[in-house]
């Protein structure tokens, strides 16, 4: 009980130290502090598992330390300014996809405090239907940054109570005291979650209740639930969409037929489809707009990429060993940039308008340097890999819970950007699972900061490369350990 108090207590203590000294101006401080919570918060979860103490208590402690993280001015991302911008545009009753922020259609709805903030003003917004809804709603209700976090911390309190009834959670359960403080009190949950206010809060959030809804129910009623809450998640943020597999293929529950799971699987599949498609309707009218901030996305964004980026290098460097010389920019230079262009479909790039300046003449916009060519393969191998992931998860592991922990990990083990609160999806699924590489990840995914720590120093926006060695190496190394250990039986929560 004194071992909960005192890690409760050190917890606020420096989650108050992080928000009153952090600053853009002190990076190492600030990035020192938040690395420093993962401290408190295994001792505060280790004791709440162990220990019998009152729930309404650590309630109370967790409302505590998100307070702390409602008012202050974001640090490590300024991604919710533009979903504050995002819902000001939707109040004033235009579609938040058809102009960019710096559109001179918005100019009069700019301000001196968001408007300022905003990033990559000439890129529209990526963000799904159900995210923009709830920036609009934020907007009508007139509220700002800390209204914003506010939603989030009502959204999640709902999320909490929904997945606790679907569990049939008891308190004087150790396993679920630890559950539960595992993620109410996760570094990653307070400050990507609640001070950088990242609408995947809503969409983590929703993916785990249909999880446990599809786990917990297994009727018709169930399968239909997890659909909506799916949908739900799909429609906040897009990546939930990979987990449908895991769920329409799960294995049949004991006595029950093909044709009744069959059944189950198409109401969980067409909830789900609907969520998705009455979310997007009313945004259609821009067509295919909806998805041009996405694309850019998709393209240019690269950052803290451990495994892809050593793809993407041994591509490139096997690129320029094959190449012949007249795929160089400079035929008699062996070490210059290769050019691939795929001159069959030359003429149809040119006929539909598709070039680009290239050396002071217009060429077809399918002609590719060795750096898009090797992006292109490693996202290739990691869509390959993913695929295998998944058959795996579906034929061998058959238990969506920990599939969509399992795929979800190898996806953002892979992926060309990593940041913090893509890894945050993972805690409420590791709670569960009681598996602790995700934990682990988490906690070493700061490792993204340091771009934005040399970026503050007068540096390059860059990880350096050991810092990715360190993180990926180590996740990799820990996650092989627990996958292969002997296991002795014992009751998870998801059981």
């Amino acid at each position: 009980m004194r071992g909960a108090s005192a890690a409760g207590a050190l917890l606020v203590l420096v989650c108050a130290a992080l928000v009153g000294a952090g600053s853009p101006q002190a990076p190492l401080l600030t990035l020192g502090l938040y690395a420093l919570l993962f401290g408190p918060y295994v001792w505060l979860a280790r004791a709440l598992g162990r220990h019998q103490v009152s729930l309404w208590g650590v309630l109370l402690l967790a409302l505590l330390v998100r307070a702390l993280f409602i008012w202050p001015e974001p640090i490590f991302s300024d991604d919710i300014y533009r979903y504050v911008w995002d819902g000001r545009v939707g109040a004033a009753g235009i579609n938040p996809y058809l102009y960019a922020p710096d559109a001179a259609q918005l100019a009069h709805l700019r301000d001196a405090v968001i408007w300022p903030a905003i990033n990559h003003k000439p890129i529209s917004t990526i963000y799904p239907p159900l995210s923009q809804l709830l920036f609009e709603l934020n907007a009508h209700l007139g509220a700002g940054l800390a209204g914003l976090r506010g939603l989030f911390i009502a959204l999640e309190a709902l999320m909490l109570w929904g997945a606790a009834r679907l569990l049939g959670a008891s308190w004087r359960e150790a396993r679920w005291r630890g559950a539960l403080a595992l993620y109410l009190f996760n570094p990653l949950v307070l400050v990507e979650g609640i001070w950088s206010g990242h609408v995947d809060i809503l969409a983590w959030g929703t993916l785990t209740l249909a999880l446990v809804c599809f786990r917990q129910r297994r009727s018709r009623r169930g399968a239909l639930g997890a659909g909506v809450f799916l949908g739900l998640s799909v429609a906040a943020k897009m990546l939930a969409v990979i987990v449908l597999p895991l769920l329409l293929f799960a294995p049949r529950a004991p006595r029950v037929t093909w044709r009744e799971a069959a059944v189950r699987r198409a109401l969980l599949g067409v909830a789900a489809g609907l969520v998705v498609g009455l979310s997007y309707a009313p945004y259609v009218s821009v067509g295919g707009k909806m998805f041009e901030g996405f694309g850019e996305y998709a393209t240019r964004w690269r950052g803290n990429d451990g495994p892809f980026r050593a793809l993407t290098t041994l591509s490139a460097v096997s690129l320029q060993r094959a190449a012949p010389q007249a795929w160089r920019e400079h035929p008699e230079d062996p070490g210059s940039r290769v050019f691939v262009t795929l001159s069959k479909l030359e003429p149809l790039y040119f006929k539909l308008g598709k070039t680009r300046q290239w050396e002071g003449r217009t060429i077809a916009a399918n002609t590719y340097d060795e750096q898009q060519l090797a992006q292109s393969v490693a996202k290739l191998i990691v869509a390959g890999l993913m695929g295998l992931m998944l058959l795996w998860c579906v034929l061998v592991v058959r238990a969506p819970l920990r599939g969509a922990l399992l795929l979800l990990g190898t996806l953002f083990f892979l992926a060309p950007t990593l940041y913090p609160w893509y890894v945050a999806w993972l805690v409420p699924l590791a709670a569960l699972t009681r598996q602790r590489t995700p934990l682990l990840f988490g906690a070493l995914s700061l490792v993204a900061y340091f771009a934005w720590v040399s970026h503050a120093l007068g540096g390059e926006w860059e990880v350096p490369t050991w810092a990715v060695t360190l993180e990926f190496g180590a996740v990799f190394a820990v996650g092989f350990w627990e996958v292969t250990r002997p296991r002795r039986p014992r009751n998870d929560v998801s059981a």
